[in-house]
């Protein structure tokens, strides 16, 4: 059975499946504990070693990754993305694409599969993750991801529509500016749209099927 054994084999499966069915939501290891009947060391142990194998990512929020002192118990908690939505799928049990667009998993799987297929792209580029954050507040504000480029910050938000709420996306992007000393940079919306184009002052839409 390899170095885990058998039953830490489907521990470490019921694991996966716990982080598959939580993907594009903040970390919440006493919920992982329970659903794979693990310790939270081990459980903490297990779920580098998933990041350290590619199959999730977690993306920290804004306030961390500009060395800030978290002003709450969110601005400490990173995001869980897991990296392969098809894998994701497999092991939620969602067997056809109606079991997931009419599902709970639907929104998070979408998601997690905008952000990691950004995420695979900067990689191959042969670039450092270490340069995303995401943004979730009590201001209402939800920046899936936002990407520092030196002093530069780039917004990334996901949208299930199908044409981009400029007015919204705009107001959020321009929160941005002048954090920690930098300049807000393009902003892009990913959405289902027919078409890429522009939709306000520095924010780019993208459909989904082109990222």
């Amino acid at each position: 059975m390899g170095p885990l054994g058998r039953r830490d084999a489907f521990r470490f499966l019921s694991l996966m499946t716990a982080c598959a069915k939580r993907t594009a939501q903040p970390l919440d290891l006493d919920g992982l504990c329970n659903k794979a009947e693990l310790d939270a060391q081990t459980a903490e142990t297990w779920i580098h070693l998933l990041e350290d194998l590619g199959i999730v990512c977690l993306v920290p929020p804004l306030e961390s990754a500009l060395g800030r002192r978290p002003s709450s118990r969110a601005g400490r908690t990173p995001l869980l993305h897991f990296m392969d939505t098809g894998l994701a799928c497999h092991l939620a049990s969602l067997n056809s694409p109606d079991e997931l667009r009419f599902g709970p998993l639907y929104r998070p799987i979408f998601r997690s599969f905008v952000a990691s297929e950004i995420m695979k792209t900067w990689l191959a580029a042969g670039r450092e993750l270490a340069k995303f954050s995401y943004l979730f507040d009590g201001e209402r504000r939800e920046l899936d991801l936002v990407l520092r480029e030196g002093d530069v910050l780039h917004p990334v938000k996901v949208d299930m529509g199908r044409a981009a709420r400029a007015d919204e996306a705009q107001r959020e992007f321009a929160s941005l500016q002048g954090v920690d000393g930098c300049e807000l940079g393009w902003g892009e919306v990913v959405c289902l749209a027919r078409a890429a184009g522009v939709a306000g002052r520095g924010v780019v839409v993208t459909p989904v099927w082109q990222i």
